[in-house]
């Protein structure tokens, strides 16, 4: 699992939870960083209790011209 997590990526815990960032990888210890209101968390977790956030849908962004 820690081959596919890669420092900068955006993560969710397997059993749900806030969405995080990789910090740093050493092994199979992944550490994340994440905001509660303006404060900002650390912890460390086992890269199998891991995933990858896959957004759901991508918004497009248009242009608003006044020619």
């Amino acid at each position: 699992m820690e081959s596919e997590l890669k420092v900068g990526d955006v993560v969710k815990l397997r059993s749900g939870g806030t969405r995080m960032t990789v910090e740093h990888i050493d092994g199979d210890q992944v550490a994340c960083t994440w905001f509660e209101g303006k404060t900002l968390e650390r912890a460390t977790f086992i890269a199998g209790a891991l995933m990858k956030h896959v957004p759901t849908s991508v918004g497009v962004i248009r242009a608003r011209h006044n020619w």
